[in-house]
């Protein structure tokens, strides 16, 4: 579905939640960046696909 087809209330919402998203996956990469190689990841790939699924419904 195109973000243009959206009302302009849902479309908000769906910028929103985008936004949101996009700070999330940031801040989890700048966490992970800041690690040693030796400790376990903060930034899992179950996560992105949980985030991306919320994004999908």
């Amino acid at each position: 579905m195109a973000v243009n087809s959206l009302p302009p209330m849902d479309r908000e919402s769906v910028v929103n939640e985008c936004y949101k998203v996009e700070q999330w996956l940031r801040d989890k990469n700048q966490q992970q960046d800041s690690l040693p190689k030796n400790v376990d990841p903060v930034l899992w790939s179950n996560d992105i696909r949980s985030r991306n699924e919320e994004l999908k419904s």
